[in-house]
């Protein structure tokens, strides 16, 4: 059986080009995923501009791993943002909804890299949207996963959140340098 799958290398992605065996199609996807994790950083951006172009992605759970625990929850990019220091730690940048059930406080002296991926789901047969927010050494900060519609399951996401989140990655690319200013 033929699998379409690329051979061509630009920047980051494999471009789909041709028919090749299962085992060629794996190995192409394999490397696909090898150069996006050692691609050159595409753009620079604010977290507070990023953000704001990702309002149009609905519904987001934001997960966050530290020390033996894990917290998920509900939230999304359209709520209003705020900046303010803290002395001796910097300028933080809080996403919060209006009757702050919501609140998610992001210290922008840490945050240095956005990744933005599609990838297979841990558990389950579906995709999943990912944004990550990183430290200089590349370390996780945040996840923020595209939510699926409640009412469907995982895997099945709302009209236009897959279209949105492929806009905003075709905008700023697979990776980009978070800048100070704000």
């Amino acid at each position: 059986m033929a699998f379409v799958c690329g051979v061509h290398l630009n920047a980051s992605r494999i471009r789909v080009s041709h028919s090749c065996t299962r085992k060629t199609a794996y190995v192409a996807r394999r490397a696909s995923r090898a150069a996006q994790m050692t691609a050159p950083v595409s753009s620079t951006a604010t977290l507070e501009g990023f953000i704001s172009d990702a309002s149009t992605l609905g519904t987001i759970r934001f997960i966050n791993i530290s020390g033996g625990a894990v917290l998920e929850t509900i939230g999304r990019f359209d709520y209003g943002t705020k900046v303010f220091e803290v002395p001796d730690q910097g300028k933080y940048l809080t996403l919060a909804n209006d009757d702050k059930t919501f609140e998610c406080h992001m210290n922008l002296a840490k945050i240095s890299r956005v990744t933005m991926s599609k990838e297979k789901a841990k558990m389950g047969d579906h995709d999943l949207y990912v944004i990550r927010l990183r430290d200089s050494d590349d370390k996780l900060i945040l996840s923020c996963v595209l939510m699926w519609d409640p009412s469907q399951g995982p895997g099945n996401y709302l009209h236009g959140a897959v279209d949105a989140f492929t806009e905003l990655q075709s905008k700023y690319g697979e990776t980009f340098e978070v800048t100070a200013d704000v």
